[in-house]
């Protein structure tokens, strides 16, 4: 298996974590891994031992959304028949990843959740090149969140240089897109 893409419709992932070195048998040959929808409230932490089970892994596309496109109707059979999602609890181990090149994000917000987990990819992917950032919009309905951030360059460079704080060298691609804006630093 070279691309594995998990789609969570927003709900809580249904599987039980499994120690990496478990799942590597599997995801050995693994390179892009997509994983879609994953609801807010479960945080993405979880996500690392995913990337630790995959050596080979060369690109993380992570989109975090609670929005649903559907019928107020199919809203509420939802609501009624789904169990409440929850934050999934899970520790990784220090580890090193040597190929992740590309880390991208849809429905990033400057959160402590967000930039805690970067910090961690980044310390674990040694050759990290690029960090892609989206705001969340619906292209299906046109969503957009109430709160869009960063509105201006200010911003996205504030969002630059938080991940960037504390590394003995700065990461060189970090792309923020929002709003129909593109913000690319290169050093």
């Amino acid at each position: 298996m070279r691309e594995l893409h998990m789609n969570f419709d927003t709900e809580m992932p249904w599987f039980q974590m499994e120690r990496p070195e478990q799942l590597a048998p599997r995801l050995k040959n693994l390179r892009i891994l997509k994983l879609d929808n994953i609801n807010e409230e479960c945080g993405v932490t979880w996500t690392l031992f995913l990337l630790e089970a995959a050596p080979l892994l060369e690109k993380l596309h992570i989109k975090v959304s609670n929005h649903e496109c559907e019928s107020f109707e199919d809203g509420m059979l939802r609501k009624l028949l789904v169990v409440a999602t929850s934050n999934i609890e899970f520790e990784p181990s220090d580890f090193k990843h040597y190929k992740l090149a590309v880390l991208t994000i849809y429905g990033f917000q400057p959160s402590d959740m967000f930039m805690q987990y970067m910090r961690r990819v980044m310390e674990a992917a040694v050759n990290l090149e690029e960090i892609s950032l989206h705001d969340h919009w619906c292209e299906e309905c046109d969503f957009y969140p109430l709160t869009r951030y960063p509105k201006t360059d200010q911003d996205r460079e504030l969002i630059r240089e938080e991940i960037n704080r504390g590394r003995p060298s700065p990461m060189k691609t970090i792309q923020v897109l929002f709003s129909d804006t593109k913000y690319r630093t290169d050093d």
